[in-house]
């Protein structure tokens, strides 16, 4: 029996009015508009609804937001539907120039590929380790620490010597590759990794239920450039369509290909 057809995915580019978006914000309750991603993911919501394109990255432009961003509609059908569907106010945030192309429909086991992506590289605890309660969501790296300082606590009270000051287990681009290459199997094998930018960021989240609080956790956001080799060609496409690591629906996680090395 032949394979189903993959699904249809796009790419689309737009720009948002940045005064607009922040007043976009302002309308949802936001407190702080200083996570773009979130400002951006509820924009998306009110213009597109359930046809938003997801993942997405975001650049400020000065006056106005870039966008790109996959999912399995066209250009004109998100238009058709902010037309026809946005409310008026959300729908004169987005500039005219909406465009999108279709991404290719078939990759090959073997192909190299260098890519961009923008990580926000966590996990969550499965049990406590020093400080941190089970199920907290913490820097990759720092979970590393965390888990290698009770290693070493652990030791020493088995030789009976006073805990000592952990080193460093490894280093953050170590971690950080590590964390990667696991998200990224087994649909693809990673071959290069680089960590481009690191900065700390409050990203905005809000409580689940009745009374939705909002909150800033301090997270990793992180530029990774590298070279990966497909693997599961169908796995690949999937992968691309879903996105890589958690906060994916608020600017994290989108894989902008680029032509391969030449070696």
């Amino acid at each position: 029996m032949a394979e189903a057809a993959l699904p249809t995915l796009h790419m689309v580019q737009l720009h948002l009015d940045t005064r607009g978006l922040l007043r976009s914000a302002q309308r949802q309750g936001l407190r702080s508009t200083e996570d773009l991603g979130y400002s951006v993911h509820g924009h998306l919501a009110a213009l597109f609804g359930e046809l938003a394109p997801r993942p997405f990255r975001t650049e400020a432009q000065g006056e106005r937001v870039q966008i790109l961003g996959y999912g399995p509609h066209s250009g004109a059908e998100l238009l058709h539907h902010a037309d026809a569907f946005a409310p008026p106010l959300d729908r004169a945030v987005l500039q005219p120039g909406l465009a999108s192309k279709q991404m290719p429909s078939a990759w090959r086991a073997g192909q190299r590929l260098r890519f961009e992506v923008r990580l926000c590289p966590t996990v969550r605890l499965a049990s406590a380790a020093g400080p941190f309660q089970a199920k907290s969501e913490l820097d990759a790296y720092q979970a590393a620490w965390a888990r290698h300082q009770q290693r070493q606590d652990s030791l020493s009270q088995e030789l009976s010597t006073n805990p000592a000051p952990a080193e460093a287990p490894e280093s953050r681009a170590t971690v950080y590759r590590r964390w990667l290459r696991r998200r990224l199997e087994p649909a693809t094998q990673l071959l290069d990794f680089t960590l481009e930018g690191l900065r700390r960021t409050q990203l905005l989240r809000r409580t689940q239920g009745h009374h939705r609080e909002q909150r800033l956790p301090e997270l990793p956001d992180a530029l990774v450039l590298g070279e990966l080799e497909v693997v599961d060609p169908r796995g690949f496409a999937a992968l691309l369509a879903r996105g890589v690591g958690r906060h994916r629906a608020f600017g994290f996680g989108m894989l902008l290909l680029r032509p391969p090395s030449r070696r």
